[in-house]
């Protein structure tokens, strides 16, 4: 239901890739959501994806890196919009900063 949402979203607004994720903190929960973890407001995230074109004539590549901040329910997206003659190649790199620790 979620995705199917986040679809039509993206249609209405012309992105042809959308970017969602949460952010929370797992420390005393050994790596799973339990009822001690929680969602965390104002957590930045850096997005990075590549795109290659999608012609073998060009050998062409472009990158995406993009910064959002985590709503109040530890939400980000990214609308990335199309550019003709490209698409996603590769783009699973996240990281949160700063770094968190021991915030349970």
């Amino acid at each position: 239901m979620w995705s199917a949402l986040l679809a039509a979203e993206a249609r209405k607004s012309g992105s042809n890739i959308t970017v969602v994720g949460s952010v929370y903190c797992d420390a005393c929960s050994n790596n799973t959501f339990s009822k001690h973890s929680f969602f965390l407001k104002g957590a930045r995230v850096l997005i990075q994806c590549n795109f290659k074109v999608n012609s073998s004539a060009a050998p062409e590549e472009i990158s995406l890196e993009a910064e959002r901040t985590t709503d109040q329910h530890g939400v980000y997206k990214l609308d990335v919009p199309p550019v003709d003659g490209f698409e996603c190649r590769e783009g699973h790199e996240r990281r949160q900063r700063p770094a968190l620790r021991g915030c349970c």
